[in-house]
């Protein structure tokens, strides 16, 4: 079987330098297209969690997903991690015209996301 994928070590690591820039208040949009599927629930789990800390209240986190993923346990299941770690979480409509068709899933840190 394949070694997993490992995204680049500063997708959870500087974050904290970065936000620095920031004075300290976050993020307002975060957009990745990180093959999500391809990664052990644990590692979404953990990257998941940095862009969350990463977010200014109110932020969004932008993330495509290939329309042909859809059906598949793994999208699934990233979905599910998704709205356990960020309450607000809408897709926005398919755009067909990429190929190949994706959807965008729009997570939003409010008070209430921990």
């Amino acid at each position: 079987m394949p070694e997993p994928l490992h995204p680049p070590a500063y997708a959870g690591g500087v974050s904290a330098e970065l936000i620095n820039e920031t004075g300290g208040k976050g993020f307002d949009v975060i957009v990745s297209s990180l093959p999500w599927s391809a990664f052990s629930g644990e590692l979404q789990n953990e990257l998941l969690e940095a862009i969350q800390r990463s977010l200014a209240e109110g932020g969004k986190f932008v993330t495509p997903i290939y329309l042909w993923s859809y059906p598949f346990l793994t999208s699934w299941k990233f979905r599910r991690r998704l709205r356990k770690i960020f309450p607000e979480v809408r897709s926005v409509r398919t755009v067909w015209k990429n190929l190949p068709p994706t959807f965008v899933y729009v997570a939003e840190k409010t008070k209430n996301t921990r």
